[in-house]
């Protein structure tokens, strides 16, 4: 089977399991393991539509991460993370013996050049910060079956400017845009930024964390910095 995963249907017993999957969280597979674990023993019909709920639920991350309406939403998690999913969701079908469907593989890319032409644009207006690699852009549209000079342009108009990831996205997000006064407060291993009006009252506010696994972590020195100046911050 090379491409029906996308219309199996579970029977009614397996119907819960499958949703689960489908609208589950980031990792799919180990949403599928847990099910497996909680059913027992399943026949291959119950597993096939479990396996397809796992290929849905990897498209579903991937559309989500290659619309640029969703950049600075709270569940966006970039290009970077629709380039990881995209080739754990192509692992995952070769060892089940699938295959992504040509129209789905175009509907891919017709969806990433979207989000390089919204990027463009964007850009040419003036924002100061980008929000994927060139290296990450250009492997995406190769997986997807397009030309990676196609980057070119898009690599060009941010040459030079800061990455501001999907964490720095969402946090730029709750703070950009209300009037009032940017102020900062260190939190420990935390950083707030807030906008306040004349009287001192909070109107949005950001904390973002300023340390990871292993401790203080520069990368999120460096966002919390970027965030702090693109929201107007001197």
């Amino acid at each position: 089977m090379c491409c029906g995963f996308f219309n199996l249907l579970c029977p009614p017993e397996l119907e819960d399991e499958a949703w689960m999957i489908e609208s589950g969280g980031e990792m799919p597979e180990v949403s599928l393991a847990e099910s497996l674990q909680h059913l027992g023993p399943v026949d291959s019909e119950g597993l096939r539509c479990l396996q397809a709920a796992v290929a849905r639920r990897y498209l579903a991350m991937i559309r989500r991460d290659l619309d640029p309406g969703n950049r600075g939403a709270s569940h966006f998690r970039g290009l970077e993370r629709a380039l990881a999913n995209l080739r754990r969701l192509e692992n995952f079908l070769a060892r089940v013996g699938w295959e992504l469907p040509a129209a789905e593989r175009e509907a891919l890319g017709r969806e990433l050049t979207c989000y390089m032409l919204a990027e463009e644009a964007e850009l040419a207006a003036g924002r100061g910060y980008v929000t994927c690699r060139p290296e990450e852009l250009r492997e995406l549209l190769s997986l997807l079956g397009r030309d990676p000079d196609q980057a070119a342009a898009l690599a060009a108009a941010g040459r030079g400017l800061p990455l501001l990831d999907f964490l720095g996205l969402a946090a730029l997000g709750r703070i950009s845009g209300v009037a009032g006064r940017l102020r900062r407060r260190q939190l420990e291993d935390q950083v707030c930024l807030e906008v306040i009006d004349d009287s001192g009252r909070v109107k949005a506010a950001t904390v973002l964390s300023l340390s990871g696994p292993a401790g203080p972590d520069p990368q999120a020195h460096q966002r919390a910095r970027l965030v702090w100046r693109l929201a107007g911050g001197d």
